[in-house]
């Protein structure tokens, strides 16, 4: 089993299906106590499954068929395993220490979460492994508890470039279409004060992404030559002073000069990045809640262009507004957001607008359908805006 994202190359299909098709029947299948009769509360397994169904996605490509010159579908309609999650969680000393451990089934099985937790009190918590990092509230969230199928550009983007991934078009010895999966290895403090009214999240982590490590010839890994202190710098802070308000931010800088990868005969990189957002939310009358966020960063890593500009400049915000119907069975929202950025300081800033139009449907902890329009809109110097809107569904089976 193939747990860095980036190397190797693809797994074989059929160890992913039999992966998948045990997993699914776990869900499906188990009963609820079993666990517990068996291991007591010293152990707790969860997982889930999300299948979406795009049922029209505009794709306007102007590609065409090889030998018969036949124009390309203009249009994508099926079916995909979004995400297929499993882990975890034992409680190796009373409920002072844990440890977790969570698999990514879809597409390439890889490693998500792994690490021991030692809990001090609600006040502090140490975490030591690979966890999610500091970002944007949406970042946060958990999949299975997102308001929208997709969660926003910018969060989407935001912890891939503060990280190690490159966005599309930049030459780097670092793969381009590796992701982070939200996550870091390193060690971090959560904590609660004054009840809730104060959550904090601090992480200094390697700053590569998930299953990317650093070591040098004792332990030989993606990075083995790496200064003392140059690591990845995260925290986040929410505050809530009122019941129906709630105000958070994060930070992050992640600083390597010099760092050298992939070897003895590896090439030697610099990575610079720095991210931050703030957001707010607010609980109104009749079940209505609101939320605003705006977050950005850069890229000075000098990788591509070589000429002392900034590679790249990030921005974002999102603005939504959400209904109960019917409570904790039905409910609707809407969402806008921005993406904009900027490469190499060209002044040519691209943007990208989507509003998203959702319905909700919530059976009990085990099953939530979620039916999304979005319309998308690019503004480029040099190209039109093409058509990309999309309705798709996400069908999500839960567990534990």
């Amino acid at each position: 089993m193939n747990v860095y994202e980036g190397g190797g190359g693809l797994p074989n299909p059929m160890k992913n299906c039999v992966f998948l098709f045990s997993f699914i029947a776990f869900l499906c299948a188990i009963p609820h106590d079993v666990l517990s009769r068996t291991a007591g509360d010293s152990l707790h397994v969860s997982g889930y499954v999300q299948m979406w169904g795009t049922l029209h996605e505009e794709l306007e490509n102007g590609s065409r068929q090889l030998v018969t010159k036949d124009e390309a579908q203009q249009s994508a309609s099926g079916f995909s395993i979004r995400r297929a999650r499993f882990s975890i969680r034992s409680n190796l000393w009373s409920d002072r220490i844990a440890a977790r451990v969570g698999l990514k089934l879809e597409q390439n099985i890889a490693l998500l979460d792994c690490y021991a937790l030692v809990r001090f009190g609600d006040c502090l918590n140490l975490f030591l492994g690979q966890m999610k990092i500091p970002s944007t509230y949406e970042v946060q969230t958990a999949s299975t508890e997102l308001d929208f199928i997709s969660r926003t550009t910018i969060s989407r983007n935001i912890t891939d470039w503060s990280l190690a991934r490159y966005p599309p078009g930049f030459k780097s010895v670092i793969v381009t279409r590796t992701k982070s999966n939200l996550r870091d290895l390193g060690i971090a403090l959560k904590g609660n004060l004054w009840g809730d009214t104060l959550r904090y999240f601090a992480m200094v982590g390697n700053g590569l992404g998930a299953n990317w490590y650093i070591g040098g010839k004792e332990n030989e890994q993606f990075a083995d030559a790496n200064g003392f202190g140059e690591l990845f710098y995260a925290a986040r802070l929410d505050v809530r002073p009122l019941q129906w308000v709630t105000v958070g931010g994060h930070y992050s800088v992640n600083n390597h000069d010099n760092m050298r990868v992939q070897g003895e005969k590896g090439a030697v990189i610099d990575l610079r990045r720095k991210s931050m957002s703030a957001d707010m939310a607010l609980a109104l009358p009749y079940r209505i809640s609101a939320s605003g966020m705006v977050a950005g960063g850069v890229i000075d890593d000098d990788v591509f262009y070589e000429d002392g500009k900034q590679d790249y400049v990030y921005s974002g915000y999102e603005m939504k507004v959400l209904g109960s119907i019917i409570e904790d069975l039905l409910e609707a929202g809407v969402r806008f957001d921005n993406y904009t950025y900027e490469i190499n300081e060209s002044g040519d800033r691209i943007k990208e607008n989507h509003w998203t139009f959702g319905v909700t449907y919530h059976f009990k902890d085990v099953f939530k359908c979620q039916l999304n329009y979005v319309w998308k809109k690019t503004e480029e110097r040099d190209e039109p805006d093409r058509k990309d809107n999309i309705l798709f569904m996400n069908f999500q089976f839960s567990k534990g």
